[in-house]
């Protein structure tokens, strides 16, 4: 987008925690279950500038998912939204 960079990544995997906190738990304790192990989804979006690639803004959310109750029968966990600056070396 002229100057501006925009990168679009994604991150897949799965979130073992010893305990649940917050709206988390009571969900859990709602399907009957501890919650500690859902599957992770880490959507992000960064912005750089082309002259300057190695430095990058970027807003990410990490979010914990039962994937519609395949894991721990639940639905959702829940999310944490990050903003931060990466510096690549």
């Amino acid at each position: 987008l002229g100057p501006l960079v925009v990168a679009p990544r994604m991150t897949v995997g799965f979130s073992l925690v010893s305990h649940t906190i917050g709206i988390e738990t009571r969900r859990a304790n709602k399907a009957g279950t501890e919650g500690t192990f859902l599957v992770y989804l880490g959507p992000e979006l960064s912005f750089s500038l082309k002259q300057n690639p190695e430095t990058e803004l970027y807003y990410r959310t990490h979010h914990r998912s039962g994937l519609l109750k395949t894991f721990e029968n639940m639905s959702a966990g829940h999310n944490a939204h990050t903003f931060g600056i990466r510096k690549k070396f």
